[in-house]
């Protein structure tokens, strides 16, 4: 559920977990609480996979006493401080730009991430803004209307004419197509497992798509996870989040 507890007290407890949350989530969550102005009783877990996202709402004394906010908990094992510095900067850009996305939220030391030690390794955390709107049921063909897909279209028109003015954060960085995890391992990660026929069809699917244009128009940064959890539909407009797994590759790959 994403339905948010109504502590709004600015208590300075333990967070609150509602499922089994990471080795380290109380550290990162309490770092949190404090360079944020977060209520420290209000976390909620949404998601527990890559990533470890929660919901939360400003305490009491904070300027937006109450709003609702998402908080994200990274390990750096998944992505680097650099690799999510990178995602950061290309959301702020976005949403400076007019693009309907969850942009990042300075700290009280004006910074967009922080990274600490907790649970025995190293975690990113970040706080997003929270979008109105709802989920699309995937499993509903009447909620898929034409109107929708058609918003979604220009939404992702909109970003991907808006990125091509986008320049990166020295330091930052954001990996190829071809660098994420299930694609790197391809395909020789998976001899022995997988008959070497397939993954020699595989291998030449890459080739061919390796061989195609990266011309600015064509190719540059994409949300690269376009599906029915990772956007809202609401008053006839689509937000879109979970911006973690956006790389550089074709344009056309978020209309797939």
């Amino acid at each position: 559920s994403s339905e948010l507890p109504s502590s709004q007290s600015g208590a300075s407890g333990p967070p609150v977990m509602t499922a089994r949350h990471p080795n380290g989530a109380d550290e990162a969550l309490l770092r949190a609480s404090s360079l944020w102005g977060l209520d420290s009783g209000s976390f909620m877990l949404l998601r527990d996979g890559q990533n470890h996202v929660f919901s939360a709402r400003r305490g009491a004394r904070h300027k937006t006493g109450g709003a609702r906010v998402i908080v994200r908990v990274t390990d750096d094992s998944h992505r680097s401080a650099a690799l999510i510095e990178g995602e950061l900067s290309w959301l702020a850009y976005l949403s400076a730009h007019g693009c309907a996305v969850s942009s990042p939220l300075p700290a009280s030391d004006d910074s967009l991430l922080t990274s600490l030690s907790a649970g025995g390794g190293q975690v990113h955390v970040v706080c997003f803004t929270y979008l109105d709107g709802s989920q699309v049921d995937p499993t509903d063909p009447r909620q898929w209307t034409p109107d929708l897909f058609a918003e979604l279209g220009r939404e992702l028109g909109r970003i991907h004419a808006v990125s091509e003015t986008f320049k990166p954060d020295p330091g930052s960085r954001r990996y190829a197509w071809d660098e994420e995890t299930e694609y790197r391992r391809l395909p020789d990660g998976f001899r022995g497992l997988v008959p070497d026929a397939v993954l020699d069809k595989i291998a030449g699917v890459f080739a061919r798509l390796r061989a195609q244009t990266t011309q600015p128009g064509a190719f540059g940064l994409i949300h690269s996870d376009i599906y029915a959890d990772n956007f809202f539909y609401g008053d006839g407009q689509v937000r879109l989040f979970d911006f973690d797994q956006a790389c550089y590759g074709w344009y056309v790959y978020d209309l797939i």
